[in-house]
């Protein structure tokens, strides 16, 4: 569509029903700097949309549904700044984000349902802060923030009051923060399941502040082996692990092993 347009600075796309973009639709525009796209419905970007654009310092994506493909912006060096508003319903493909070195924080508000692919995230070594509110079903694909060595804190909450009718579950699948060398604080909420696959936390040895909220309680198995810094000793420094349910709670086998101060967890 765009491709080779290697004078293309800027793209906008303005109180449209729907955007679609098609794969690689934007290959080697070279000195594109920004994307603004407004929807009143859906954006549907494909595959490789934005692959690789150096140039490429910002994105603003305004819309009630939205759909990021595989690799869509993957390795688009520099950029530092996106914005995702008014969204309903929202997935982000495998790799979506990866090698994005510029990118510093992620936020994100949902409505309804939040899917984010495998590996959406990997290599992105500048995102320190994640903060993530929805309303509904959440799923973390395997490996989602890999090697993000300066990620220091992560928030993710429904941001509901309503009891869910359905079981809407929070899912974060194995090893979703593999080489995250500064994380320290996560929180994780759901008014219904959360659900944390085998080694979601394994060897986070700068993890000291961990709390967990939901209906249901699942907690594979082990999931904060080698996670040595979480201790009671340093309780007013607020190191610990809080796990609160309304009605279960289940902790897989070897949950916490090797966690060589570890002496209390609270389940409330």
């Amino acid at each position: 569509c765009f491709k080779d347009c290697t004078s293309l600075s800027c793209t906008s796309f303005k109180n449209l029903k729907m955007v679609a973009i098609c794969a690689n639709a934007f290959m080697n525009c070279t000195k594109l700097t920004s994307i603004y796209f407004n929807s009143s419905f859906k954006i549907d970007l494909f595959d490789n949309c934005f692959h690789a654009l150096q140039s490429l310092q910002s994105i603003s994506l305004m819309t009630s549904e939205l759909s990021i493909g595989n690799e869509c912006f993957t390795n688009c060096n520099n950029l530092s700044s996106i914005s995702l508003c008014g969204l309903s319903k929202a997935k982000i493909g495998a790799r979506a984000f990866a090698g994005c070195v510029s990118l510093e924080k992620f936020e994100l508000t949902t409505q309804s349902e939040l899917e984010i692919g495998d590996f959406c995230f990997s290599g992105a070594k500048k995102l320190h802060t994640v903060d993530i509110k929805y309303n509904d079903k959440l799923t973390f694909g395997q490996g989602c923030f890999e090697n993000c060595p300066a990620l220091s804190s992560v928030s993710i909450k429904n941001d509901s009051n309503v009891n869910p009718v359905n079981d809407q579950s929070f899912i974060i699948s194995s090893n979703p923060f593999v080489g995250c060398k500064s994380l320290a604080n996560v929180t994780l909420a759901s008014n219904s399941t959360l659900n944390l696959f085998s080694e979601s936390f394994k060897d986070l040895y700068t993890l000291q502040s961990v709390e967990l909220t939901g209906n249901k309680i699942i907690i594979g198995d082990n999931c904060f082996e080698n996670c040595f810094n979480i201790q009671k000793k340093y309780y007013n420094e607020n190191r610990r692990i809080i796990i609160k349910s309304a009605s279960l709670v289940e902790i897989g086998s070897q949950c916490f092993k090797k966690t060589s101060y570890l002496e209390s967890v609270e389940i409330t």
